[in-house]
């Protein structure tokens, strides 16, 4: 236990190939919470890894090993794909004016999660996201870095996506129980 101890379990944790099934993990243990109490959802749905979850949730995967099996290797693809350093850095903004800001200010970060009315996420190379907090905070608009260990929804890990597709080939996937 201590400081430097924390600091080094965090890093690792927030590492994608770590974070992806611990997220899975965390969200499967809340659905069995909710199937324990007599909650089922009519219908699921989710965003990002949120979907691979959904689909587990919906009974397309057999079981939560499949589901962690596809969370790792997404996760473990993600990492590989992220070469260059990124990171996301959260506005609370409209959309439309998120994008108008990054096309003056950093063309290269792109938005990868519009969260809602007011809620964006933006995504791209670390130096980059670095040069656009500079910028908003120039500007007085005040952001929010995330701690994540890459700039998901971006084409830094796009990279993941081909290996990702011939991976789940060998997925056996069921048909939904649930839409």
């Amino acid at each position: 236990f201590g400081e430097e101890k924390e600091k080094r379990d965090l890093a690792r944790l927030t590492a994608t190939q770590w974070a992806q099934p611990a997220i899975a993990c965390v969200s499967t243990s809340q659905l069995a919470l909710l199937d324990e109490v007599g909650i089922r959802a009519d219908l699921v749905g989710g965003h990002s890894l949120g979907e691979v979850v959904a689909l587990r949730a919906a009974g397309v995967f057999a079981s939560e090993e499949d589901l962690l099996k596809v969370a790792r290797r997404r996760g473990e693809l993600m990492a590989e794909a992220a070469a260059i350093p990124g990171a996301m850095t959260a506005l609370s903004l409209p959309v439309g004016r998120v994008r108008e800001l990054l096309a003056r200010l950093s063309p290269r970060v792109v938005v990868a999660n519009h969260n809602g009315p007011a809620q964006v996420v933006v995504s791209g190379s670390t130096a980059d996201v670095a040069d656009l907090e500079t910028s908003l905070k120039a500007e007085g608009i005040a952001f929010q870095r995330l701690p994540v260990a890459t700039a998901f929804h971006s084409s830094l890990v796009a990279g993941a996506c081909e290996p990702f597709a011939r991976f789940l080939a060998d997925v056996p996937f069921s048909a939904p129980r649930v839409p």
